[in-house]
Protein backbone atom coordinates (compact mmCIF):
# COMPACT_ATOMS: atom_id res chain seq x y z
CA UNK A 1 0.00 0.00 0.00
CA UNK A 2 1.48 3.50 -1.12
CA UNK A 3 0.62 6.27 1.53
CA UNK A 4 0.48 9.96 0.22
CA UNK A 5 2.05 12.18 2.16
CA UNK A 6 -0.03 14.93 1.37
CA UNK A 7 -3.41 13.28 2.14
CA UNK A 8 -1.87 11.71 5.39
CA UNK A 9 -0.38 15.28 6.61
CA UNK A 10 -4.22 16.45 5.72
CA UNK A 11 -5.43 13.95 7.77
CA UNK A 12 -3.52 14.26 11.06
CA UNK A 13 -4.62 18.22 10.78
CA UNK A 14 -8.38 17.51 10.10
CA UNK A 15 -8.49 15.37 13.24
CA UNK A 16 -6.69 17.64 15.37
CA UNK A 17 -8.55 20.36 14.23
CA UNK A 18 -11.38 18.17 15.24
CA UNK A 19 -10.36 17.20 18.34
CA UNK A 20 -9.03 20.73 19.62
CA UNK A 21 -12.58 21.92 19.57
CA UNK A 22 -13.62 18.63 21.64
CA UNK A 23 -11.51 19.59 24.06
CA UNK A 24 -11.43 23.28 24.68
CA UNK A 25 -14.85 24.30 26.52
CA UNK A 26 -17.15 26.26 24.76
CA UNK A 27 -16.75 29.67 25.00
CA UNK A 28 -20.12 31.94 26.27
CA UNK A 29 -21.21 34.67 24.94
CA UNK A 30 -22.59 37.78 26.72
CA UNK A 31 -25.48 37.64 28.81
CA UNK A 32 -27.23 40.35 31.26
CA UNK A 33 -27.72 38.92 34.59
CA UNK A 34 -30.00 40.28 36.93
CA UNK A 35 -29.31 39.55 40.70
CA UNK A 36 -32.86 40.17 42.48
CA UNK A 37 -34.24 39.87 45.65
CA UNK A 38 -37.97 38.62 45.92
CA UNK A 39 -38.66 41.35 48.64
CA UNK A 40 -37.39 44.16 46.22
CA UNK A 41 -40.13 46.25 44.75
CA UNK A 42 -37.83 47.67 42.06
CA UNK A 43 -37.56 43.83 40.90
CA UNK A 44 -41.36 43.77 40.83
CA UNK A 45 -41.62 46.91 38.62
CA UNK A 46 -38.71 45.86 36.25
CA UNK A 47 -40.05 42.33 36.01
CA UNK A 48 -43.46 44.22 34.81
CA UNK A 49 -41.82 46.86 32.90
CA UNK A 50 -39.24 45.33 30.65
CA UNK A 51 -38.93 41.53 31.39
CA UNK A 52 -42.03 40.60 29.18
CA UNK A 53 -40.62 42.08 25.84
CA UNK A 54 -36.83 42.54 26.81
CA UNK A 55 -36.20 38.52 25.35
CA UNK A 56 -37.82 39.95 21.95
CA UNK A 57 -35.35 43.12 21.73
CA UNK A 58 -32.23 43.59 19.60
CA UNK A 59 -30.08 43.98 22.37
CA UNK A 60 -32.41 41.01 24.48
CA UNK A 61 -31.03 38.98 21.69
CA UNK A 62 -27.15 39.97 22.05
CA UNK A 63 -27.67 39.82 26.05
CA UNK A 64 -29.89 37.53 27.11
CA UNK A 65 -31.50 38.21 30.58
CA UNK A 66 -30.84 35.22 33.26
CA UNK A 67 -32.24 36.34 36.49
CA UNK A 68 -30.30 35.41 39.61
CA UNK A 69 -31.30 35.30 43.12
CA UNK A 70 -29.18 37.13 45.30
CA UNK A 71 -29.43 34.58 47.79
CA UNK A 72 -27.68 32.00 45.98
CA UNK A 73 -24.59 32.25 47.79
CA UNK A 74 -22.30 31.60 44.53
CA UNK A 75 -23.66 34.82 42.68
CA UNK A 76 -25.04 32.04 39.85
CA UNK A 77 -21.13 30.90 39.16
CA UNK A 78 -20.40 34.13 37.72
CA UNK A 79 -17.38 35.96 38.86
CA UNK A 80 -18.38 39.56 39.71
CA UNK A 81 -15.72 42.27 40.59
CA UNK A 82 -17.62 43.44 43.90
CA UNK A 83 -20.14 42.72 46.30
CA UNK A 84 -23.92 43.25 45.41
CA UNK A 85 -25.39 45.98 47.63
CA UNK A 86 -28.42 47.05 45.85
CA UNK A 87 -31.32 45.13 44.17
CA UNK A 88 -31.92 44.53 41.48
CA UNK A 89 -28.36 44.71 40.02
CA UNK A 90 -27.43 44.37 36.32
CA UNK A 91 -24.44 42.59 35.81
CA UNK A 92 -22.82 42.24 32.19
CA UNK A 93 -20.94 39.04 31.97
CA UNK A 94 -19.21 36.98 29.44
CA UNK A 95 -17.19 33.73 29.70
CA UNK A 96 -18.66 33.79 33.28
CA UNK A 97 -16.63 37.00 34.61
CA UNK A 98 -18.31 40.38 35.31
CA UNK A 99 -17.68 42.68 32.44
CA UNK A 100 -20.14 46.03 33.57
CA UNK A 101 -22.77 46.26 35.99
CA UNK A 102 -26.24 48.76 36.60
CA UNK A 103 -26.77 49.12 40.16
CA UNK A 104 -30.70 49.81 40.84
CA UNK A 105 -33.33 49.79 38.44
CA UNK A 106 -33.57 53.14 36.41
CA UNK A 107 -36.72 52.80 35.23
CA UNK A 108 -37.72 51.66 31.74
CA UNK A 109 -37.27 54.91 30.13
CA UNK A 110 -33.41 54.88 30.62
CA UNK A 111 -32.61 50.91 31.24
CA UNK A 112 -32.10 49.83 27.63
CA UNK A 113 -29.89 52.90 27.14
CA UNK A 114 -27.67 51.92 29.51
CA UNK A 115 -27.14 48.27 28.50
CA UNK A 116 -26.56 49.14 25.30
CA UNK A 117 -24.08 51.37 26.30
CA UNK A 118 -22.51 48.72 28.67
CA UNK A 119 -23.05 46.07 25.53
CA UNK A 120 -21.19 48.31 23.26
CA UNK A 121 -18.51 49.68 25.59
CA UNK A 122 -17.29 46.03 25.89
CA UNK A 123 -17.69 44.87 21.88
Amino acid sequence: MVRHPIISTALVALALTILSGVASPPARSAELVMYFSENCEYSAIFDIEVAPNYPKSAIGRVAPLKRVSVEDKDAGGYRLSAPLTVTPTFVLVENGEELDRITGYPGRAYFGKLVRHLVKRHQ
